[in-house]
């Protein structure tokens, strides 16, 4: 979530694909999700 550090959702309306909002695009929208958390984290740490 913009503004807000470290606050992150999952199953958002098309969030990364159009099963975002199923529960089959659970998985899918989790690792998208961690991905972007990784990708901070090591901006981050540089």
């Amino acid at each position: 979530v913009e503004g807000e550090p470290g606050l992150y959702v999952c199953g958002l309306h098309f969030q990364h694909s159009t099963s975002s909002t199923m529960i089959h695009g659970a998985a899918r929208d989790a690792g998208y999700v961690a991905d972007k958390i990784g990708e901070r984290m090591r901006a981050a740490a540089r």
